[in-house]
């Protein structure tokens, strides 16, 4: 039960860090949309692409 009970503690480690780094990848992603989006000043397609991907990291949250 003991050795169960680390395995269970790692592999929740594990997913925290895998969580991380999603979280990681859409800012990454976000600032590369937004620094292209702003070059050619489309303020409209820069709040519809921070809404969705507000809307996919909470669908992401909500649904791990």
């Amino acid at each position: 039960m003991d050795n169960f009970q680390r395995i269970m503690k790692a592999l929740s480690k594990i997913n925290n860090s895998i969580r991380f780094l999603k979280s990681i990848r859409v800012l990454i992603i976000f600032y590369l949309y937004s620094k292209e989006f702003l070059s050619r000043q489309n303020i409209l397609k820069v709040s519809i692409f921070i809404f969705s991907t507000a809307f996919m990291t909470f669908k992401e949250r909500a649904y791990s």
